[in-house]
Protein backbone atom coordinates (compact mmCIF):
# COMPACT_ATOMS: atom_id res chain seq x y z
CA UNK A 1 0.00 0.00 0.00
CA UNK A 2 3.12 2.55 0.82
CA UNK A 3 4.22 1.90 -2.85
CA UNK A 4 1.07 2.91 -4.00
CA UNK A 5 0.63 5.92 -2.33
CA UNK A 6 4.12 6.84 -3.04
CA UNK A 7 3.76 6.33 -6.61
CA UNK A 8 0.27 8.32 -6.92
CA UNK A 9 2.39 11.41 -4.70
CA UNK A 10 4.82 11.04 -7.86
CA UNK A 11 2.49 11.29 -10.30
CA UNK A 12 0.99 14.11 -9.00
CA UNK A 13 3.78 15.81 -8.25
CA UNK A 14 4.99 15.00 -12.18
CA UNK A 15 1.62 16.45 -13.33
CA UNK A 16 1.86 19.21 -11.31
CA UNK A 17 5.57 20.05 -12.45
CA UNK A 18 4.22 19.68 -16.11
CA UNK A 19 1.19 21.81 -15.48
CA UNK A 20 3.66 24.37 -14.31
CA UNK A 21 5.78 24.24 -16.96
CA UNK A 22 3.24 24.42 -19.53
CA UNK A 23 2.10 27.63 -17.52
CA UNK A 24 5.32 29.31 -17.61
CA UNK A 25 6.19 27.98 -21.32
CA UNK A 26 2.79 29.80 -22.20
CA UNK A 27 3.96 32.82 -20.72
CA UNK A 28 6.88 33.08 -22.62
CA UNK A 29 5.51 32.25 -25.65
CA UNK A 30 3.15 35.95 -25.12
CA UNK A 31 6.10 37.49 -24.09
CA UNK A 32 8.02 36.60 -27.50
CA UNK A 33 4.88 37.87 -29.58
CA UNK A 34 4.27 41.07 -27.23
CA UNK A 35 8.34 41.83 -28.12
CA UNK A 36 7.95 41.11 -31.61
CA UNK A 37 4.97 42.77 -32.17
CA UNK A 38 5.74 45.81 -30.10
CA UNK A 39 9.43 45.98 -32.04
CA UNK A 40 9.21 45.32 -35.69
CA UNK A 41 9.09 47.62 -37.12
CA UNK A 42 8.85 46.94 -41.32
CA UNK A 43 11.07 50.23 -41.87
CA UNK A 44 13.95 49.36 -39.14
CA UNK A 45 15.72 46.35 -38.38
CA UNK A 46 15.31 45.59 -34.36
CA UNK A 47 17.46 47.30 -32.37
CA UNK A 48 20.52 44.71 -30.71
CA UNK A 49 18.69 45.30 -27.70
CA UNK A 50 15.25 43.57 -28.70
CA UNK A 51 17.03 41.09 -30.79
CA UNK A 52 18.92 39.94 -27.66
CA UNK A 53 15.70 39.93 -25.61
CA UNK A 54 14.03 38.09 -28.15
CA UNK A 55 16.95 35.59 -28.37
CA UNK A 56 16.68 35.32 -24.29
CA UNK A 57 12.98 34.81 -24.34
CA UNK A 58 13.30 32.01 -27.20
CA UNK A 59 15.95 30.32 -25.21
CA UNK A 60 13.86 29.97 -21.97
CA UNK A 61 11.03 28.77 -24.35
CA UNK A 62 13.41 25.80 -25.66
CA UNK A 63 15.24 24.95 -22.33
CA UNK A 64 11.44 25.15 -20.00
CA UNK A 65 10.30 23.00 -23.11
CA UNK A 66 13.06 20.26 -22.71
CA UNK A 67 12.62 20.23 -18.63
CA UNK A 68 8.92 19.63 -19.43
CA UNK A 69 9.96 16.55 -22.49
CA UNK A 70 12.46 15.18 -19.73
CA UNK A 71 9.51 14.79 -17.03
Amino acid sequence: MKETNAATATVVKIELAIKALDYHIERLETKLSFLIRSYDDPRTDLLYPYEKKIATVKQEIDDATEQRRSL
